[in-house]
C-alpha cells in the first residue's frame, strides 16, 4: 500500500496489538481472503496488516502460513509480550538485546547503537570469527549484548524473559531420482518466480549474465506463470 495508510507500525482497529514489519508476503493475498471470511475487516492493502491480523487468528503459529522474506515485530498490549520472527532462510536480518528493563530490536546492529541503549562493546571471538570465516555464525554478532535472532525461529518477550524455538528447517531427500529432481525443481522455480512478482510497482531483473539470473529471466516469460 503506496499511500499513508501503509505507515508503520500499523494498529489493530481495537488497539491491542502493532507491528513494525520488513520484507515481503508473496502468498498475502491469499491469506487476506482466508482471513475476510473469518470476518476480519482491512483498512489497508498492505502484507503487514495481513500478518498483524494472522497473528490475533493463529498466535505465534501465523508464520507457518507466511510465505516469503520477512522480519516483524508484534507487541500484544493484552498480554504484555512482545512476538518477534524471521523468514525461513533468514533473507531478512533481526537484531535484539536484552535489558533488564526491556528488549531493544532492529533490523541493523547501527540502529541498536544508535538508539543508546545498547552499549558498543565488540566481541572479540566474533571479530576473529569474521576475519576468518567472511562473517559470524548465527545467533552471535559483532557485539557482545547483541544477538541476531537465527532463520526459521520465532521469539517470545514478556515480563523480562525471552524464549526462541525454531519453526522451520530445511531437509532433503537424496532418494529422488534425478529426472524427478529435475523437473520438481524447474516447477519450484517457476512457482517462485510467479509469486515474487507479486508487487504495488514494476518488477525488474537484475542480470548478471550467468546461467542464474538468465534462467530466472526466461521463467519469468514461461507460459505456465501467467
Amino acid at each position: 500500500d503506496l499511500s499513508d495508510r501503509g505507515q508503520q507500525p500499523i494498529w489493530s482497529a481495537d488497539r491491542r496489538t502493532a507491528i513494525p514489519y520488513n520484507g515481503e508476503m508473496y502468498n498475502f493475498r491469499e491469506e487476506r481472503a482466508r482471513l475476510e471470511k473469518s470476518g476480519y475487516r482491512f483498512r489497508t492493502t498492505t502484507d503487514t496488516e495481513v500478518v498483524l491480523h494472522a497473528y490475533d487468528r493463529f498466535g505465534e503459529a501465523c508464520v507457518d502460513r507466511l510465505r516469503g522474506m520477512f522480519a516483524f515485530a508484534i507487541w500484544d498490549e493484552r498480554e504484555r509480550r512482545c512476538v518477534l520472527a524471521r523468514d525461513r532462510f533468514g533473507i531478512k536480518p533481526l537484531y535484539y538485546s536484552l535489558r533488564h528493563d526491556g528488549l531493544v530490536f532492529a533490523s541493523e546492529l547501527r540502529a541498536l547503537v544508535a538508539s543508546g541503549l545498547v552499549p558498543p562493546a565488540v566481541d572479540a571471538r566474533a571479530a576473529y570469527e569474521y576475519f576468518r570465516a567472511g562473517s559470524v555464525q548465527e545467533p552471535r554478532t559483532l557485539l557482545t549484548t547483541v544477538k541476531c535472532l537465527e532463520a526459521g525461529h520465532v521469539a517470545s518477550w514478556r515480563a523480562g524473559h525471552f524464549t526462541a524455538r525454531r519453526y522451520w528447517e530445511l531437509a532433503f531427500n537424496p532418494s529422488v531420482p534425478v529426472a524427478d529432481a529435475a523437473a520438481a525443481t524447474r516447477d519450484a522455480l517457476l512457482d517462485s518466480v510467479t509469486h515474487h512478482f507479486v508487487s504495488d510497482v514494476p518488477v525488474g531483473i537484475f542480470l548478471s549474465g550467468g546461467v542464474d539470473s538468465t534462467a530466472l529471466l526466461a521463467l519469468s516469460h514461461h507460459p505456465g506463470r501467467r
